[in-house]
């Protein structure tokens, strides 16, 4: 619902009598509250004026042998019986209904009328207002957010199958490596192998090894099958390795003896979501490359590629 926005002077005058009102309403409160919290011994004028339940009960209390002034039966008032009902319809009780009765003393029923109404169209102004905020602060957000998406894929023009599709800001963090012509398939391969040194005979270590050969299969096979330039294949399979050697790191650090069912769940099997990241070619064969063996065993044995540890020994490696 959109509220239109009302004329400034209605604002004005509205806030003008509310301020008025409630300057004088709080110098009567904070006379009258000092008789009801037994700081006086005096009934001020009209103090009680009829609320002869429980303030006069609390009055009793802290005023044994005074005498309560004559006055109206306040608390029979019909904007006054309407307050209470209010009040304690939100389960609001104690100190605040005492402080509304109090103000109430010197209103009638006219008056507290007109502070209900102004009240009511303060609220409605307000949430005009804060309306009117929060359409600016989204449309300001939606124009925040379309210059940084537009900023993002102009900074990532070079990698359109990886934007907005790896884990955490690896992508940024190799494409700087990729501009300054950093090489990453060594990259890669160190990552692998800085935790290969760091496992104890097993089966966890032999399951190791097979995924870097698969690595390298699945290098040359979407070089070869895929679309997406070598940078982007070798950006991707340098943040599996990111995310694989860190979590494989923890488990060794329980255990320098790996067993082989740790390397078959996530993120070590996510090698396998590498090949969706890029469209096939026309020259696709029909089956695509699988990483578990008939069995179903992960990852299965490969022989690795000949092309990329050619590419490897190019390197230094």
């Amino acid at each position: 619902m959109v509220f239109p926005t009302p004329p400034f002077w209605l604002v004005t005058q509205i806030t003008r009598v509310i301020i008025i009102k409630i300057t004088y309403l709080n110098r009567i409160y904070n006379q009258w509250f000092l008789c009801l919290n037994g700081r006086v011994k005096v009934i001020p004028p009209r103090c009680w004026n009829g609320i002869q339940d429980g303030l006069k009960n609390h009055w009793s209390q802290g005023h044994e042998g005074s005498t309560p002034s004559r006055g109206t039966d306040f608390v029979k008032k019909p904007g006054v019986q309407i307050i209470v009902k209010i009040a304690k319809t939100l389960g609001i009780y104690g100190k605040l209904i005492k402080i509304i009765l109090i103000i109430c003393t010197n209103m009638n029923f006219t008056e507290i009328i007109i502070i209900i109404l102004l009240a009511v169209i303060a609220y409605i102004l307000w949430c005009i207002y804060r309306q009117k905020e929060e359409e600016k602060e989204q449309i300001t957000n939606k124009k925040f957010d379309a210059e940084w998406e537009a900023k993002k894929k102009e900074e990532f023009k070079d990698y359109p199958h990886l934007y907005g599709k790896l884990e955490g800001n690896w992508l940024e963090v190799f494409a700087l490596h990729a501009k300054n012509k950093l090489p990453l398939l060594k990259l890669a391969n160190s990552l692998w192998l800085e935790e290969s040194v760091q496992f104890d005979p097993s089966e966890g270590d032999e399951k190791w090894y097979r995924l870097w050969d698969l690595t390298e299969e699945l290098l040359e096979h979407l070089e070869k099958y895929h679309g997406g330039s070598v940078i982007e294949h070798e950006i991707a399979v340098c943040t599996y390795w990111q995310i694989a050697s860190e979590a494989i790191g923890e488990v060794i650090k329980e255990s320098r003896k790996v067993g082989g069912n740790k390397l078959e769940v996530e993120p070590y099997t996510n090698i396998e979501k590498i090949v969706s990241l890029f469209p096939k070619k026309a020259n696709h064969p029909a089956k695509e490359i699988t990483f578990t063996d008939e069995k179903g065993s992960f990852p299965r044995e490969s022989k690795g590629s000949d092309i990329i540890k050619k590419k490897l020994k190019d390197l230094g490696l």
